[in-house]
């Protein structure tokens, strides 16, 4: 896409993200409520099909320019020994215990896995790691920003649905529905502020994303459990309207700052810190839910 209308495009990405979250939990409590909870799982297999053949009818091949470097395998390693333990200590630390010798142990060779990838980085002349993309301020700082509004929206959105099903006369299927509020503002939020992002500053909507997703969780803080189901999805809402304005423009800012030859390494980074601040949103949530 050109770079004047990038806001805009990923603002449609936004929009196709927060609609198979809308889809989601409304498929996922109408099948829990009509079928098995296998089919939870053998639902995707179809889904799965159709998409791939769709990437390879519609997604144009074109002629792409290959460099002849040598890939760092040893950075690439030890790049996998840091997700893959950071991702297993958040996944499983509800289950052994934060102060477990398991947890701790995994925490630690990510700890030096994650030293060891940094020295090797600074010294390779093609690194796996976009290190000089990354000593720039406004993408690191994006990068941060990505991980941190998934944190925050995910540490909601996985206890919500155990709060909501427990209340007295709220089936699956209405859980599935009042959860569509967040996607459904996240869908209406993410192209608006990503076509006005290629207009005006992407940091004014990045901020007022964050002060109302800081707001709905200031309200939840203080009132959950007290709240009237109305005000529950008008929390929801906001805060889906907060990732919204967040996404696309922080998305957009990050791109444009980004070396051309570390775009796709960038665009990765921005994957991986959308999927590391749900793991440790949904890490975060699960533990506050144990500990209440």
């Amino acid at each position: 896409m050109p770079k004047e209308k990038r806001g805009r495009a990923l603002g449609i990405v936004s929009t196709a993200v927060a609609l198979g979250g809308m889809t989601g939990p409304f498929a996922g409590g109408l099948i829990a409520e009509w079928f098995s909870w296998q089919w939870l799982f053998l639902v995707h297999v179809p889904v799965a099909v159709v998409a791939t053949w769709m990437a390879l009818r519609y997604i144009p091949a074109r002629e792409q320019e290959y460099r002849s470097e040598p890939l760092d395998s040893v950075g690439a390693f030890l790049f996998i020994i840091v997700i893959g333990s950071v991702i297993l200590g958040l996944t499983d630390g509800n289950t052994w215990g934060w102060r477990s010798t398991e947890i701790i142990s995994i925490f630690s060779v990510a700890l030096v896995a994650l030293l060891g990838l940094l020295l090797w980085e600074l010294h390779q002349k093609t690194p796996f790691l976009p290190i000089k993309a990354l000593a720039i301020p406004a993408v690191s700082g994006g990068l941060i920003i990505s991980c941190t509004s998934f944190v925050l929206a995910n540490t909601v959105l996985v206890v919500m649905p155990f709060y909501l099903s427990g209340l007295s006369g709220i089936s699956p299927l209405s859980v599935g529905f009042i959860m569509t509020a967040y996607p459904l503002l996240l869908a209406f939020a993410g192209p608006v502020a990503g076509h006005m992002s290629d207009r005006f500053s992407s940091r004014v909507f990045m901020f007022l994303g964050l002060c109302g997703m800081g707001v709905g969780l200031m309200v939840f803080s203080i009132g959950f459990g007290q709240l009237p189901l109305v005000w529950i999805i008008l929390v929801m809402a906001l805060m889906g309207m907060g990732m919204g304005f967040v996404a696309s423009p922080n998305n957009s800012f990050i791109m444009q700052h980004a070396p051309k030859e570390h775009v796709g390494s960038i665009g990765g980074m921005i994957a991986l810190t959308r999927n590391l601040g749900m793991v440790l949103g949904a890490a975060l949530g699960l533990a506050s839910k144990q500990f209440s």
